[in-house]
């Protein structure tokens, strides 16, 4: 039987050791989640980083330093002709040597090599997670990230680079070891990235073309006769189309094989990977359409596009973010305009590419975030030069229409266009100057930088008379170059 002497010491006992729980294990992880965040900064033309305070963590010593990524960072030191490169962990340690002429920071890992990465010289990478470091010595590597933990990496035998001699081989990133030995016949191929477990094959052959799809442990999926893959698997799904190489049939299917829905020639041709449920179809004239992940017809194809907007070899540019795509239609007298479409196919906001002689707009965002899309408008002038602005414009589930004037001389240079809205503010420039604005594009912090890059965990790198400075999003100076 237990007393309340007892079971009030029994209660300080588990009190205390939950106190301990809590120094022990969370203030130590909340430390270190704090002490991943570093800042590279120049002083005296060498690059070190700080901390968010401000405070000089690894002093300034390289030419170069980018910011870390998993705990991991690139930095280099020699002239911008001979430059060489390494990685180097939080302490300032080097992780590999600055060597290298080519460094690509892939996310999970890096590539480096004697020569440019993607150029003739041997690669090798280092494995953020697993540590792990393979020296430079296979002739090609893909850098894609990939949700897989595999690298894939070729090599050749001898220095003439004979075919007959040449090897391609799945690696774990972790451990240098191979995880799928790869054998094909063919010379021409697409190199097949892992998303969401599987990697889509495009091999030419004698025969023509070998289309397939492998899990991680290199066995291909069956497919019924007479259907092949078409793209990696996005959201679960993935194209496919008839084997016969003459685009008769094609749908989407679930990666382990099964068959989702087909359509024929006569009733479309889908022409884009899934992006939030929802799938681009083509048909007759250059007329688009949208359907969902079961094959249900969202938008009718009744716009007639501009397909060579969208394809980028086999890649296109037709998807939705955020809620929205964007379309770009061509008519028969080639006058062009966009299209920003919802879900449910409804426009949302329509712009006429030469609204006036002399004028020339176009979105330049082909990824909405925010429920908002960068634009560009260009006027031509009487003395032959054009003057051109930036401006936003501000999508609803109702109506869009354009929140600003093109009152912007430059905005921040993002893959695909995207807005880089990084902690609810973007830099722009106006005037020659730098600041930034809100999603309601009020100004933030006024412009006055020569220029700005993005926040990052409250902190913004900000140049103004040649000299660097980090600033809160009060503007606020935390650390400023000497």
């Amino acid at each position: 039987m237990t007393t309340k002497r007892n079971a009030h010491h029994l209660t300080w006992v588990l009190s205390t050791f939950i106190i301990f729980i809590v120094f022990v294990l969370v203030i130590p992880i909340s430390m270190a989640e704090d002490a991943e965040v570093l800042y590279p900064i120049r002083e005296n033309g060498l690059w070190g980083y700080i901390n968010r305070a401000g405070d000089v963590l690894i002093e300034p010593q390289w030419d170069e330093a980018e910011p870390f990524s998993e705990g991991i960072a690139v930095v280099g030191t020699g002239g911008l002709q001979d430059r060489l490169y390494g990685l180097i962990d939080r302490d300032g340690t080097a992780v590999v040597p600055v060597r290298y002429a080519g460094m690509k920071d892939c996310g999970a890992f890096c590539l480096f090599g004697d020569e440019a990465v993607l150029g003739d010289g041997k690669i090798g990478w280092y494995d953020k997670a697993g540590g792990f470091c393979q020296d430079p010595v296979y002739d090609d590597a893909d850098g894609t990230p990939t949700d897989s933990g595999l690298i894939f990496v070729s090599w050749y035998e001898d220095e003439d680079r004979s075919y007959d001699r040449h090897h391609d081989v799945y690696m774990d990133r972790s451990s240098g070891k191979t995880a799928i030995p790869f054998d094909y016949i063919g010379e021409n191929y697409t190199e097949g990235t892992f998303h969401e477990g599987y990697a889509y094959w495009l091999i030419e052959n004698d025969e023509g073309f070998d289309a397939f799809l492998i899990d991680l442990t290199g066995r291909r999926v069956v497919f019924p006769n007479g259907i092949v893959p078409d793209g990696d698997v996005c959201e679960g799904v993935l194209r496919i189309v008839s084997d016969d190489g003459e685009g008769n049939l094609s749908g989407l299917a679930r990666p382990d094989g099964t068959v989702i829905f087909t359509m024929t020639k006569n009733d479309g041709y889908l022409i884009s990977d899934a992006s939030e449920g929802r799938v681009f179809f083509e048909r007759d004239a250059n007329q688009v359409g949208i359907m969902d992940l079961e094959g249900n017809v969202i938008l009718p194809a009744v716009l007639d596009y501009d397909p060579g907007w969208f394809h980028l070899g086999r890649e296109s540019r037709l998807f939705f973010r955020n809620g929205y795509a964007l379309i770009m239609l061509c008519d028969e007298d080639n006058h062009r305009s966009y299209v920003f479409v919802d879900r449910e196919g409804g426009t949302v906001f329509r712009m006429d590419e030469n609204p006036a002689p002399g004028i020339h707009m176009y979105p330049c965002t082909f990824a909405m975030e925010n429920g908002l899309a960068w634009y560009t408008k260009s006027v031509l002038h009487a003395n032959g030069e054009y003057e051109t602005g930036y401006g936003l414009i501000r999508l609803t589930e109702s109506a869009g229409g354009f929140l600003t004037e093109p009152v912007y001389d430059h905005i921040p240079a993002h893959p695909e266009g995207m807005l880089d809205f990084s902690e609810g503010v973007t830099a722009v420039s106006q005037n020659g100057l730098w600041g930034y604005i809100d999603e309601t594009a009020q100004w933030v912090i006024p412009p006055q930088y020569d220029s700005a890059d993005h926040f990052r965990d409250g902190l913004a790198l900000v140049e103004k008379d040649g000299k660097l400075r980090y600033i809160d999003h009060a503007g606020n100076a935390v650390w400023s170059e000497r």
